[in-house]
């Protein structure tokens, strides 16, 4: 599910709308899966001539994990 329609579904639930934000922004780390858009940049990445999918899945993951463990700090800095 993409992270702007499940914010809007879930923001009718909560009141702790800082924790959901950050899910709705950080979800997408670390997975293709994740996100719609990385499944999308990674199927034209896949179609392209110059594709090395071994070099960009593990690229992919590891910025992925830098990024997320980055905003777990940030976020709990800036509570």
């Amino acid at each position: 599910m993409s992270n702007v329609p499940a914010t809007l579904l879930f923001a009718k639930f909560t009141n702790n709308w800082q924790a959901l934000l950050w899910g709705s922004n950080a979800g997408g780390f670390g997975s293709l899966f994740g996100s719609l858009a990385n499944l999308i940049a990674y199927k034209l990445y896949i179609n392209s001539d110059q594709a090395d999918i071994k070099r960009f899945t593990v690229k992919f993951l590891i910025i992925g994990y830098i990024a997320f463990a980055i905003s777990i700090v940030l976020f709990n800095f800036l509570e």
